[in-house]
């Protein structure tokens, strides 16, 4: 068996990604992106967008375990990317980091310079990959707009979004694709400051503290999620939105056998 990336195009990889939808994100038929959009996206001519996947080839199968689907945007040379997901089973096993780099391969191939996305800022696992390793930037919060059609909502945390934005060519990115990642040490960690809703210092550069696993805190102990929720909205709100800083690396470490996650915000220039 081997692993394959390469881009959905046959009806039978649009039904693979429409199962994986289901499983991955718990989504109904309401809010599923649908296999005639699906289509719509995987079109080469014109070209309308990148739909990738990671595939399990085996000699009579082959087994869609993950995916990436982007569209082109107003914004010259750019794509927008509607939806990112690896199957439960197969997480934290790198190929989440394998896709992105395939996608960011095939978009410069058709010259897209710059992709822009969503994710839950929270979600430290995420975080990690696109600032720690990708080089990716943050660049506006937003406050959830849209509830899913089959979301409790008294048994619920609000599912916010960060706006990134991924320069294929920039000299950060090419710097966290060579390897480099900034050694996080206690003086790094003092000379910087620390926000907090009660405390949001005029500063070139800030800190702001993440859970280490929001997924399972969201599980165990949805009081404190939502705590967390409402905490770091107001700060990002603050520091993103009105003050108009950019998140630009995510340090993240065992101390004392508990993660602890922060990103690093800075002011622009």
């Amino acid at each position: 068996m081997s692993i394959e990336y390469k881009e959905i195009t046959t009806h039978q990889d649009f039904d693979q990604c429409i199962e994986l939808q289901r499983s991955i994100f718990g989504l109904t038929d309401t809010d599923l992106i649908s296999p005639l959009f699906l289509k719509l996206v995987s079109r080469n001519n014109p070209p309308v967008g990148i739909s990738l996947g990671v595939f399990l080839e085996s000699n009579d199968k082959s087994e869609l375990i993950g995916f990436i689907l982007g569209i082109a945007t107003f914004i010259e040379s750019s794509i927008y990317t509607l939806s990112l997901g690896i199957r439960q089973d197969h997480q934290n096993k790198i190929f989440g980091y394998k896709l992105l780099l395939k996608y960011r391969e095939i978009a410069l191939s058709k010259k897209v310079l710059y992709m822009f996305g969503i994710f839950d800022p929270l979600e430290s696992h995420l975080s990690r990959l696109y600032f720690s390793s990708l080089g990716f930037i943050g660049i506006k919060y937003e406050e959830e707009a849209y509830i899913l059609s089959n979301i409790d909502t008294k048994k619920y945390v609000p599912a916010d979004s960060l706006l990134i934005r991924w320069d294929f060519k920039s000299e950060s990115t090419l710097k966290k694709l060579s390897g480099f990642k900034t050694p996080v040490t206690q003086e790094l960690l003092q000379n910087i400051p620390i926000a907090t809703d009660i405390y949001m210092p005029e500063s070139p550069n800030i800190l702001v503290e993440i859970p280490g696993n929001f997924i399972q805190m969201k599980n165990d102990d949805i009081e404190s999620a939502r705590k967390w929720r409402e905490s770091t909205r107001n700060i990002f709100a603050e520091y993103i939105n009105n003050r108009h800083y950019i998140v630009s690396d995510c340090y993240s470490f065992n101390q004392e056998d508990t993660r602890k996650t922060y990103y690093l915000l800075e002011e622009k220039q």
